[in-house]
């Protein structure tokens, strides 16, 4: 399944509902397009749509519902993340780290889980362009 149609999936189940967002799921999920991919950026271009963009694809943008309070809570999701796995005291406003995410859920029984390194950046102030970027090193 290409990286484009599995995001636009994953937009679909998990933000598409404003009664059923599932951003942990969302964020989870996103991580094995990543790794296939290459890389993830999303941004909003205007009130009501994010885009998203897919390694080095052209980018493609989707309607939401409270898109600007879905982008926040997608980068503070990541922010957690990197805060997590990192262990540094990132700023949940805006910032960048490198982190060990598994490729693809852990089968029962799996010893590994394929980890593949990932930088992030996610930035969520006014100062800057608010989104993030997901990079598969």
């Amino acid at each position: 399944m290409n990286a484009e149609r599995q995001t636009r999936e994953l937009v679909q189940a998990n933000l598409i509902d404003n009664h059923q967002v599932a951003i942990v799921r969302f964020v989870d999920q996103l991580f094995p397009v990543v790794a296939e991919a290459g890389a993830v950026r999303c941004w909003q271009p205007s009130e009501g749509k994010l885009c998203f963009q897919i390694g080095d694809q052209p980018a493609w943008e989707v309607e939401l519902g409270r898109a600007h309070s879905k982008l926040r809570m997608l980068r503070a999701r990541l922010a957690v993340i990197c805060r997590e796995k990192t262990g540094l005291d990132l700023n949940f406003y805006g910032d960048d780290a490198f982190v060990e995410i598994c490729r693809s859920p852990q089968r029962e029984g799996a010893d590994v889980c394929g980890v593949k390194k990932m930088h992030v950046r996610f930035r969520n102030n006014l100062a800057e362009p608010q989104g993030f970027l997901i990079e598969a090193i």
